[in-house]
């Protein structure tokens, strides 16, 4: 809580530690998985620090670190809630997806579609290899 709750961040760099903007960001659609979605002039949006100022960050001793409930109070006073984990993870054709994306918005479409494609073509006992050793790490 105290690295990624930056309240009022200043700067694109600010912004990746802000639980508060990067949910404003995700709330109006911002990619925020692309490192240029954060950048300084984004931090000076008078939408998002709109949006940003209406959101509350509590601490919950009933979570993990990896754990987060999201509630949201609409105008008619009803509440939406949604929890999440980081440490259960989604089925593999999700994080597929998932990571792949996160390729495309690092290194581009063409880049990851050919990294992609080099893994896929590795005997199963070379991808064995690599999972043991991050694994190790």
């Amino acid at each position: 809580m105290k690295v990624c709750n930056l309240k009022k961040p200043k700067t694109g760099l600010e912004a990746k530690f802000s639980f508060r903007f990067a949910l404003a960001m995700r709330a109006v659609g911002m990619d925020t998985a692309a490192p240029s979605s954060f950048n300084d002039q984004v931090c000076q949006s008078d939408e998002l620090i709109s949006l940003r100022d209406k959101i509350l960050v509590k601490p919950s001793a009933a979570h993990s670190d990896t754990a987060a409930t999201v509630a949201i109070q609409v105008h008619s006073g009803a509440i939406h809630e949604c929890y999440h984990d980081l440490a259960e993870l989604p089925d593999f054709s999700t994080r597929s997806e998932k990571v792949q994306a996160k390729a495309v918005s690092l290194i581009g479409k063409d880049a990851a579609h050919k990294i992609r494609e080099a893994i896929r073509s590795l005997p199963q006992t070379d991808i064995d290899k690599f999972v043991r050793h991050a694994n190790c790490c």
